[in-house]
């Protein structure tokens, strides 16, 4: 509303703007706060729940994923025969191994904070409830060490509680196991598509070569298959997809 001013020396008459209220946009601030304190409480339940967790299960270290490896016969030059194996054909190697370009390709696709964040990545986890939240695209937030336990122990049925689980082992083996450690398990017992299990056996699948000899090309090839096996491999149903043959021989 106006307000008019007269002086005493004439009649004139001025006429002052109304000031404008400091809340702008009182809806989207109250929106904001709601928003934190909703992720506030969720991380404290997240919190409690893993401190309970922590005090019922086992630690897992390296030694808990001794698996059989596929059996190799040879002929007296040591030319390989035949293989038998069961429903994983790995061969196991000490993470020196591997190439720096395939473990670089790996980290950098699955988990690029690896060596720097702790147990959970809370980073990841913030953008991937944002994403889900407000009908993004569907983000996961899994580490390394999530996807090693997952697979290696069955934990794949999509539910809270096995995600709180999934997370109280993972915290629990990287408080026990080195990050290298981890990083050569992920890279021995990680499926490559079908019975393809692990770097060393899908470099010698794909490539007909040592994992150690392999290109950069192959070893982002190599890594961009762990987002989906079955679908990207070469040999699988889709083989129109994004790793034809062609591909694969660049």
């Amino acid at each position: 509303m106006a307000v008019f001013c007269s002086t005493s020396m004439d009649s004139s008459v001025a006429l002052v703007s109304p000031a404008i209220p400091p809340h702008a946009h009182p809806k989207r601030r109250g929106l904001r706060r709601h928003l934190i304190a909703n992720f506030l409480v969720l991380l404290l339940v997240l919190l409690l729940m893993l401190m309970l967790l922590w005090q019922s299960l086992p630690t897992i270290t390296a030694g808990s994923f001794s698996m059989p490896q596929g059996v190799i016969l040879t002929d007296r030059h040591g030319v390989e025969l035949y293989r038998f194996y069961r429903t994983e054909d790995r061969i196991d190697l000490p993470l020196t191994a591997f190439p720096q370009t395939l473990r670089d390709a790996i980290i950098a696709i699955e988990d690029r904070r690896f060596f720097a964040r702790s147990c959970v990545d809370l980073r990841a986890i913030s953008r991937a409830v944002v994403a889900n939240f407000f009908s993004f695209k569907s983000q996961g937030a899994s580490t390394i060490t999530q996807q090693l336990l997952r697979n290696s122990f069955d934990l794949r049925e999509r539910t809270f509680s096995r995600k709180m689980l999934e997370i109280a082992l993972a915290c629990k083996m990287e408080f026990a196991t080195s990050k290298e450690d981890i990083l050569a398990l992920y890279l021995n017992h990680s499926s490559f598509g079908g019975a393809t299990y692990g770097a060393q056996k899908a470099s010698q699948t794909y490539f007909a070569t040592d994992v150690r000899d392999l290109t950069l090309a192959q070893s982002a090839v190599l890594a961009s298959l762990l987002q989906r096996p079955t679908y990207l491999s070469p040999y699988g149903p889709h083989r129109s997809s994004a790793l034809s043959g062609k591909t694969i021989r660049a």
